[in-house]
């Protein structure tokens, strides 16, 4: 074992996690090695000072985390949520994200068979249990972290970085920093125990959920349909479909018994609820016909219509609750501002696009572009939720509503950020370099930013679309030579053959000059050479054909012959030696030089 592998093992020494056998070998390690030694007498040295303001610690009563193994779409079927924390002062010295020593990533999902440990760098640790099912929503140095919980249970300690920890259940999230904690969810067959059948039927709790909160040490926020909730040590909380109270529990089946009266009420006032909504909502869908707002109509009564529709799954109903939210934000463009805010705490990706349809349908985005720009730049914000926000605002970014240098900027640095974040993260990263070069100043800060861009994305895709957006778009400047020296480089793939082939699939005309058509001449002919496809040949030939045509250039005229004679397709070969022929006879012209070559070019 290597003297890192030792040191990550310093922190479980220190609070007495190791074997006998292996704190005796690692003890003997420390006394002989200068280097660890010194690394472990600055670790006891840090967590004596944090001694001194580190408020008292009472470890939690151990708690499992059981969820119903009933797939994705009864993840909160009849569950209870019980979480108990206890802060812990740890700061980790290791950088690895791996599980039982497999790299781990973003968008990552892993399925335990036996129980295993992950180590999330230095914002903390899990112990999984055999079968417990993660997602690794988003993480890395200096970032948030989100996991969801998809099955089983798991065991956290989070260490206090600085930056946010979620667990994400269902529609639950905890949200802790800096603390100790064990999820465990209830199955329907504990709860019917408590609540017994009738209630379970009456109130459908197979689809429903309830979740039991207790703190021991510290603080959480608990975030759901109903808002955030903070929790403070020494509080314990029911949430169920009516809302979250506070309520006098521990940490076992036997709390729920104790608040059994509570839920049942509960679950009555959620069924009262759910028909004077019902009320409302009829009356509203009235009005809407009518293109009129009820009398008394609020944002807060509009969004609460709104997710009832999303949690009813009624296409027609909630199309009628996004246009009812459109009728309010077209009158009153101060609601626009709920409706961000809505937005930006949201974790839904349903919800997300009924806001923006809501939005766009009230004719309030070009007025809040700033907002909507700051939403998609925000890293807190999940990735599927951005996503969905940019598909449907996108287009206010465009023809005469173009970013600046200064946004352009922002958003390709947040697309940069969002490197190996899986699919969702590619998508996101596409749309917003697309908005971000439509138009682009060079040279800038933003041009810079750009070129960092480019180094550091390895998705091919993501590059070539990018490119394209930038050479199609404003910024495409016939003269400059940053912009120009880019497309060489492009040319010569540098970044990639997906990005070389979409360049010459389009004339490139607009770029050819006097000045440039040497440089143009040799980067085309290193192209050719990296093609394996003939009609990808042909595009090249095509390029030098119309570069021949436009500046009479005689180099452009010999690199086509040399094409020709490496041409090894039959069928290629004989179109290249027509046009060949076509320009020796000065008959060439860019019609027969499109025919020959079978270019579908649009000028």
């Amino acid at each position: 074992m290597s003297c890192a592998e030792r040191r990550e093992r310093l922190y479980d020494r220190l609070y007495g996690l190791l074997e006998e056998g292996d704190a005796a070998e690692l003890d003997r390690h420390v006394a002989a090695c200068p280097d660890c030694a010194r690394e472990w007498q600055a670790l006891k040295g840090r967590d004596a000072l944090l001694d001194a303001w580190t408020p008292a610690y009472r470890p939690a009563t151990p708690i499992r985390f059981g969820t119903p193994r009933r797939g994705p779409a009864l993840a909160w079927a009849a569950a209870a949520l019980l979480v108990a924390l206890a802060t812990t002062t740890l700061f980790p010295t290791s950088t690895s994200y791996d599980i039982a020593g497999s790299p781990l990533s973003v968008g990552q999902k892993v399925k335990t068979l036996d129980a295993a440990s992950v180590r999330l760098g230095r914002a903390g640790r899990l112990k999984l249990e055999p079968g417990t099912e993660i997602l690794f929503r988003r993480g890395g140095p200096d970032l948030d972290h989100e996991l969801e919980l998809t099955a089983g249970t798991l065991h956290a300690d989070v260490f206090p970085t600085g930056r946010a920890f979620r667990v994400v259940v269902g529609e639950r999230t905890v949200e802790v920093r800096g603390t100790r904690f064990t999820v465990r969810r209830f199955g329907a067959e504990e709860l019917t125990q408590v609540l017994g059948e009738e209630s379970m039927k009456r109130w459908n709790l197979a689809s429903t959920s309830v979740a039991l909160l207790t703190v021991t040490t510290g603080a959480v926020v608990l975030s759901g349909p109903d808002g955030r909730v903070p929790v403070e040590a020494g509080q314990s909380v029911l949430a169920t479909p009516s809302g979250v109270e506070k309520i006098d529990a521990g940490e076992s089946l036997a709390s729920v018994r104790q608040v059994r009266d509570e839920l049942l009420r509960s679950l009555a006032a959620r069924e009262e609820k759910n028909r004077a909504m019902r009320t409302e909502l009829d009356t509203l869908q009235g009005k809407l016909r009518k293109g009129q707002l009820p009398p008394g109509a609020t944002l807060e009564s509009l969004m609460s219509g709104l997710r009832a529709a999303i949690a009813k799954g009624d296409p027609q109903e909630l199309q009628q609750a996004i246009s009812l939210l459109g009728l309010l934000l077209e009158k009153d463009d101060r609601a626009c501002a709920g409706v961000l805010k809505a937005l930006r705490e949201n974790r839904d990706v349903t919800l997300a696009h009924a806001l923006c349809s809501a939005l766009s349908q009230g004719g309030r985005v070009g007025a809040h572009r700033a907002e909507i720009l700051n939403l998609l730049v925000d890293s807190e914000i999940p990735v599927d939720v951005r996503t969905a926000i940019v598909q449907n605002l996108q287009s206010s970014f465009y023809g005469a509503s173009k970013v600046d240098d200064a946004g352009a900027l922002l958003l390709l640095r947040a697309a940069k950020a969002l490197s190996g974040t899986g699919e969702d993260g590619a998508s996101l990263r596409t749309y917003l370099a697309h908005i971000a070069l439509q138009q682009l100043s060079v040279p800038s800060e933003a041009w810079d930013e750009f070129q960092r861009f480019l180094a550091g994305e390895t998705d091919d895709n993501v590059r070539s679309a990018a490119l394209r957006t930038y050479f199609w778009g404003a910024s495409r400047k016939k003269g400059s030579s940053a912009a120009e020296g880019l497309l060489l480089e492009t040319l010569r793939g540098r970044y990639g053959i997906t990005a070389l082939q979409m360049q010459i699939s389009d004339p490139l005309l607009p770029w050819f000059s006097a000045e440039n058509a040497d440089a143009f001449t040799g980067t085309l002919k290193q192209a050719a050479a990296q093609l394996s496809e003939p009609a990808q040949r042909q595009a090249v030939a095509g390029q030098l054909g119309l570069l021949y045509l436009m500046q009479r250039h005689p180099g452009a005229l010999d690199a086509l012959r040399q094409l020709h004679a490496a041409e090894s397709d039959a069928d290629a070969r004989s179109r290249l030696g027509e046009v060949l022929q076509a320009a020796d006879k000065g008959s060439l012209d860019l019609d027969k030089l499109m025919e020959k070559l079978q270019l579908q070019w649009n000028f």
